[in-house]
């Protein structure tokens, strides 16, 4: 699952093959990794920390391993609470807001081509 947050940033997150019942936060931003482990951290009563993990030469070069997922999902339901913006992408640090627009042109146009391709006949 790929994740955009205007706070957290980019992640992708997966299970982690290592930690067998738990989730991998992948980030390719040191920054985002640090500020996903910040916010998941934040869900514990018990003051756990997250370490972010540099993988050389990994796709996703820094990760977080071993998140429970009912942890991880009461994160994403406390960030959907915060929503408070009428558009996501004016909200956007001027750091990232360029690359986040690309993702955003890239999978509108490729959706709208495959609605054409399947006969739905509209270009939203």
């Amino acid at each position: 699952m790929w994740i955009f947050t205007t706070n957290e940033g980019f992640a992708s997150v997966v299970q982690d093959l290592d930690f067998p019942g738990t989730l991998q936060v992948r980030c390719r931003v040191l920054q985002d990794a640090h500020n996903w482990a910040d916010a998941i951290a934040a869900m514990t009563n018990s003051g756990a920390e997250f370490t972010v993990v540099a993988w050389d030469g990994a796709d996703y070069a820094y990760r977080i391993q071993g998140v429970p997922p009912a942890l991880f999902g009461n994160l994403l339901a406390n960030l959907v609470d915060d929503i408070d913006y009428p558009d996501f992408k004016s909200t956007l640090p001027v750091q990232v807001h360029d690359a986040y627009l690309d993702v955003w042109t890239a999978t509108r146009n490729a959706l709208a081509k495959l609605d054409r391709l399947n006969g739905d006949g509209s270009d939203a």
